[in-house]
C-alpha cells in the first residue's frame, strides 16, 4: 500500500471500451474486485454496440454507468474521452476489457507512482494469454520487457491505454485525439511528457491480454495503427523494399520463437502467412 492510500483512500475510476466482451468480462471484473488496494473505485464503461451479453454482466456486477457510443462514431480516443468525461475519480485507469489482472498488486503498482507529482501516466506490462500464437508471443514480449522504465522523452516515449493510469486533470488538459484511428495513447503520452511531466512503464502491473486474429482482422488492426502512427508524425509510406524486409525479419523472429520453445510447431509453416498480411497492413493500410 502507498503512503497516499494509508493516509486517506483515492478516489479511483476504471474506464472500459467494450465490444461483445462477453468471453472474457467475468474474468476480469473479479480479478479487479479482488485487487489489495485502499482506493474507492468507480466503473465507468461505454460500450460501441455489443450484441452478445456484455450489458447483462456489467449490470450484474452492479455497474452504474454505462454509455452507449453508436458504433459508426467510434473512434478509441472518443470512446475514452466519453469515459473520463463521466468519472470523478482523481485517477483515471483505462483497462481492455479482456486484459485480465495477473496478481492482486496489479492496481496498486500502477497507483502508487503518484505519489510523485512528476508522474502523469503510468502504464503496465501486457503478457500473451495461455492460448496466445507464437507471432502475437513475439510482438507483445518485444513490445513489453521484464524491466521498467522511465520515459522523460518525447522521442522514445510510449504508451498503452489497454492497461494504464493516468491522472484526471491531465486528460482534461489534453483529452485523446478523437480523430486518430488508433495510437491515441501515443499522441496523449507525447503531450504530456512536452509538458514536463513522465510516463512510468511499471512491469509489476501486469495483465494477461492478447488476440489470436484472422488474416483480415491482423491487417486492420496494423493498417489502423500506422495511419495513426503516420498522423501523428507526419511520416511517409514506407517502400516495398521496407514492406519485404519487415515481412522477412518478422518472419524469422516468429520462426526462432518457435524452435526455441520447442512447440506450435505448425507455425513454421503458418508464420510467414500471418506476417504477409501483419506487414501488408504496415505497407499498405486501408480502412
Amino acid at each position: 500500500m502507498t503512503a497516499q492510500a494509508q493516509g486517506r483512500k483515492q478516489r479511483v475510476s476504471i474506464l472500459l471500451r467494450t465490444l461483445n466482451e462477453s468471453q472474457h468480462l467475468p474474468e476480469m471484473l473479479r480479478a479487479v474486485q479482488a485487487q489489495q488496494v485502499a482506493a474507492d473505485i468507480e466503473w465507468i464503461l461505454v460500450d460501441s454496440g455489443s450484441t452478445d451479453t456484455t450489458l447483462d454482466i456489467a449490470w450484474q456486477f452492479g455497474m452504474a454507468h454505462i454509455l452507449a457510443l453508436p458504433p459508426a462514431e467510434f473512434s478509441f480516443g472518443r470512446a475514452l474521452n466519453a469515459a473520463a468525461g463521466k468519472a470523478s475519480g482523481e485517477i483515471l485507469v483505462a483497462l481492455s476489457a479482456h486484459a485480465c489482472p495477473a496478481h492482486e498488486r496489479w492496481l496498486a503498482f500502477l497507483l502508487g507512482h503518484f505519489d510523485s507529482v512528476q508522474v502523469g501516466g503510468v502504464y503496465g506490462r501486457q503478457l500473451p494469454r495461455r492460448d496466445a500464437w507464437p507471432p502475437v508471443r513475439v510482438d507483445y514480449e518485444r513490445c513489453y520487457g521484464p524491466e521498467s522504465v522511465v520515459h522523460e522523452s518525447v522521442a522514445n516515449v510510449f504508451f498503452s491505454n489497454a492497461n494504464a493510469a493516468f491522472r484526471r486533470s491531465l486528460w482534461e488538459r489534453f483529452p485523446f485525439d478523437e480523430t486518430l484511428p488508433a495510437c491515441e495513447d501515443q499522441a496523449w503520452a507525447r503531450c504530456v511528457v512536452d509538458a514536463g511531466y513522465r510516463i512510468v512503464y511499471d512491469s509489476r502491473a501486469t495483465v494477461y491480454h492478447s488476440h489470436n486474429e484472422r488474416a483480415r482482422q491482423t491487417y486492420r488492426r496494423q493498417a489502423r495503427e500506422t495511419l495513426g502512427w503516420r498522423q501523428i508524425n507526419g511520416t511517409a509510406p514506407g517502400s516495398l523494399t521496407t514492406f519485404l524486409l519487415e515481412w522477412s525479419v518478422s518472419s524469422k523472429a516468429d520462426i526462432l520463437h518457435i524452435l526455441k520453445h520447442r512447440r506450435a510447431w505448425r507455425w513454421l509453416l503458418l508464420s510467414p502467412g500471418y506476417r504477409f498480411f501483419w506487414a501488408l497492413g504496415r505497407w499498405y493500410p486501408k480502412l
